[in-house]
């Protein structure tokens, strides 16, 4: 059960870090909502954590990159949603995710100032980046697996959001 569900989702998940904009007050807050979004297989709630565009452009100036970060990240957002949402329901039916352990050992925090390079871009406001270790308890038909995972938020004008897994 484990391995094919958490293949698909991470793999869709890894594309996109830009989204809806429903920033919370923690790390765990956002990863406890993303569980129970992928306990609903509901993509749209998953984007709606994920910080918007716009948002993420009050924080970095990509206009001397190569690499547009935002435009990149609006691109895979569109692509994860068109075809996302019809493979995590099927790989996440009767599937109940929830965090069994959050910030174990190698988990971090990074705090970029304004003036630094962050993926290519300028940070024009402080952001912090949390990568966190955690381990999930995934049950389907009463029966309950754990899985070893790593997902990253990005703080934004006070607010974390969901980056990836």
């Amino acid at each position: 059960m484990r391995t094919s569900m958490i293949v698909v989702i991470s793999g869709l998940l890894a594309l996109t870090a830009c989204g809806g904009g429903a920033g919370k007050e923690s790390p765990r807050a956002v990863a406890d909502a993303v569980a129970g979004y992928m306990s609903k297989a509901d993509m749209q709630g998953i984007v709606a954590l994920m910080p918007s565009g716009e948002t993420l452009k009050g924080s970095v100036d990509c206009s001397k990159s190569e690499r547009d970060m935002v435009e990149q990240l609006e691109k895979a957002k569109h692509k994860y949603l068109e075809r996302g949402a019809k493979e995590l329901a099927e790989e996440m039916k009767g599937v109940t995710v929830s965090i069994k352990e959050f910030d174990l050992d190698g988990s971090q925090t990074k705090t970029v100032a304004a003036g630094e390079e962050f993926e290519g871009c300028v940070v024009t406001k402080e952001i912090a980046l949390h990568k966190s270790k955690m381990t999930l308890a995934l049950t389907k038909d009463g029966q309950t697996d754990d899985d070893g995972e790593t997902w990253r938020f990005i703080q934004l004008d006070g607010k974390w959001y969901f980056a990836k897994m």
